[in-house]
Order: structure tokens, then sequence, then C-alpha cells
């Protein structure tokens, strides 16, 4: 598995862990997805622009 492939497997983690985090009670739900979002879209920008895909 290329580098580029496990990035792009990796965005939807922070999302899961958060939402996780919140069912937990460690954190209030939307607190989770926020904070996973916010961790998925920097994992976006990095796949996007600073790792791009090899053709």
């Amino acid at each position: 598995m290329l580098t580029y492939d496990k990035l792009l497997a990796s965005i939807p983690l922070p999302l899961v862990g958060g939402v996780i985090a919140g069912w937990l009670g460690l954190v209030p739900v939307l607190v989770g997805v926020i904070t996973g979002s916010l961790l998925g879209s920097v994992l976006l920008f990095v796949s996007l622009f600073v790792v791009p895909p090899e053709t």
C-alpha cells in the first residue's frame, strides 16, 4: 500500500474517534464531531496539496 493510500484511508479516522469519544461521554458528541472534522480536513489538505497523488 502506498503512502498516499494510507493517508486517504486515515482521513475518516479522526471523525470516528471523535464520535466514539462523544458516545463514551469523554466529551460532548458535538465537540467530538467538530474536532474530528477539523482533523480530517487537515488530512484532506495534506493529501491534496502537500503529498499530491502521483500519476
